[in-house]
């Protein structure tokens, strides 16, 4: 993946937008959202040496956008160490799993492969409470070295608990919002709507 800014000036503040060749490189099979964070951006003066502090802007509201608290017309050298990736499928990747009684939790222990984003997940386990289904995802199992999956969601209604890489990820959908049908057959059919990945840089570059 490629990252870049655009450098402007504006009420005598510099601000810098972000970019990566993802926008123009649209997925077919997700709607996805690319945010950045402050504090994964660092912002060298290239003559004088400085560092910046840069600040998210108020003019952006996706992340995309942050400003210096002043003119800087000297070229920028800037590393970004992290981008946040938020995919929406439009139709994802779907595991048949037998829905446990409540209370109980069923051994899975089987790989989901997610094509749409060459990424792979290893479910753990599928538990029942009172109110929920609860699949739980090991992260860590097939991560690669430069992306951690932290947020999978099922599609239409449903949550899930993210994870930093140190615990599960917990799918969950509410026992009413399973259809009669899996219900009755006892078959959850748990579909991946919506996965939120870190991708790891560094990524390196000047900005004028």
């Amino acid at each position: 993946m490629l990252v870049g800014s655009t450098k402007y000036y504006f009420d005598n503040k510099t601000y810098l937008s972000f970019w990566t060749d993802m926008d123009v490189k649209k997925n077919k099979y997700a709607n996805t959202i690319l945010t950045f964070n402050d504090e994964d951006i660092k912002v060298i003066g290239k003559n004088s040496k400085v560092k910046y502090e840069v600040k998210p802007s108020e003019n952006n509201g996706q992340g995309r956008e942050f400003y210096i608290d002043k003119i800087v017309h000297e070229p920028l050298e800037i590393e970004v160490s992290k981008v946040t990736i938020d995919y929406g499928f439009i139709d994802g990747t779907e595991m048949t799993l037998n829905i446990p009684k409540q209370g109980e939790s069923i051994e899975v222990n089987k790989v989901i492969n997610i094509d749409e984003i060459h990424e792979k997940l290893y479910v753990k386990s599928i538990n029942r409470t009172k109110e929920d289904i609860e699949v739980h995802i090991d992260p860590i199992k097939y991560k690669r070295d430069d992306s951690l999956i932290q947020i999978v969601c099922p599609s239409e209604s449903g949550g899930c608990t993210g994870s930093d890489g140190k615990s599960d990820i917990i799918s969950i959908k509410s026992n009413e919002d399973i259809p009669a049908s899996e219900r009755i057959s006892g078959k959850y059919k748990f579909k991946i709507g919506h996965v939120v990945l870190s991708k790891t840089g560094p990524w390196k570059f000047e900005t004028k």
